[in-house]
């Protein structure tokens, strides 16, 4: 697995989800949640708030440290 965010990843996987489902899910494109993955952007707040409302992470602050 490739990428700074292997704690998500591994999350959204747990959840059943995609990365193209994740990314619809939260109103961006599957290509900008790749490069945020990457760490070619940045995530903004909103974008981890949803992303944990979504998989139910609990402060999923967590989930987006490298």
């Amino acid at each position: 697995m490739k990428g700074k965010y292997l704690n998500l990843r591994s999350e959204i996987i747990r959840a059943g989800f995609t990365c193209y489902n994740v990314a619809e899910a939260i109103g961006i494109s599957p290509q900008a949640l790749s490069q945020k993955m990457n760490g070619y952007s940045l995530f903004s707040a909103e974008e981890i708030a949803r992303i944990g409302r979504l998989l139910n992470i609990p402060h999923g602050v967590a989930c987006f440290s490298s």
